[in-house]
């Protein structure tokens, strides 16, 4: 479990946090933990050019998770009828900076 996660459950239990701002906080940690791991992939690896790094292959496994996952926070926030779209945010928010990344690529 992530130090965010956790920090996010003890001030959501005494009713600092909303859950809200708890899920939103996980999914931004999400994103930068595997911004990470493809930025340290791409500096840290050597290049094969016959091989796809992991970096890409994360690249492409978040360019069709994160839209996925952008259209089901934003179901999920107008079954509820409460204004929970913060995660939606950070998932749209994801999706153009993953397409972005392969304008950079390409």
């Amino acid at each position: 479990m992530s130090a965010v996660g956790i920090t996010g459950d003890v001030l959501f239990t005494f009713g600092i946090m909303s859950n809200n701002l708890r899920n939103t906080l996980v999914t931004v940690l999400f994103y930068v933990v595997i911004g990470l791991v493809i930025f340290l992939s791409e500096k840290l690896a050597p290049h094969n050019p016959h091989t796809p790094s992991l970096g890409v292959l994360l690249l492409l496994f978040l360019s069709f998770c994160s839209p996925l996952l952008f259209v089901a926070q934003v179901v999920r926030a107008c079954k509820r009828g409460k204004p929970h779209v913060g995660p939606a945010i950070v998932h749209l928010l994801a999706c153009i900076c993953i397409y972005v990344c392969w304008s950079y690529y390409f």
